[in-house]
């Protein structure tokens, strides 16, 4: 039942706002001197509901960047993504605050615990910082 309503509401919400949800708009994400990447901005519903369903693979220097209105706790899972996600928790501070993996195409939801206002996807299969290193560091978000 859920998928009947799913794609209609993709629909909508791209119709909404249309030019919007074609952009792709992209910025640079440092954390320490650990981590240097691209990433793809989520800023809107559409760009949000959809996330990385659908899209090949992404290299170890990519990323999906979720930026929300306000903070809350959320709730991500990988369904129609044919890699595992490292996923980073952060909250309005730019503050890393915990981390999950998801794996390919599962449907197990995963919880902030916390309240958070960003979240970093990462491709896990090439991730070679131990993510828990990184837990507590700041994320500079830098927009090009």
């Amino acid at each position: 039942m859920y998928n009947l309503f799913f794609i209609p509401a993709l629909f909508i919400i791209f119709l909404y706002n249309p030019i919007k949800n074609l952009n792709k708009e992209y910025a640079k994400v440092r954390i320490s001197d650990k981590l240097n990447l691209t990433v793809e901005i989520a800023n809107t519903k559409f760009k949000q509901s959809k996330g990385l369903m659908f899209t090949k693979p992404l290299s170890k220097k990519e990323g999906m960047f979720f930026i929300f209105k306000n903070s809350k706790k959320r709730s991500f899972y990988n369904k129609n993504v044919s890699f595992n996600v490292l996923l980073f928790w952060i909250n309005q501070d730019f503050t890393i605050v915990g981390y999950t993996v998801l794996n390919k195409n599962s449907f197990n939801t995963h919880t902030s615990p916390n309240p958070i206002k960003y979240v970093l996807e990462l491709n896990y299969d090439l991730f070679t910082v131990n993510p828990n290193s990184l837990v507590g560091k700041k994320v500079n978000l830098e927009f090009f």
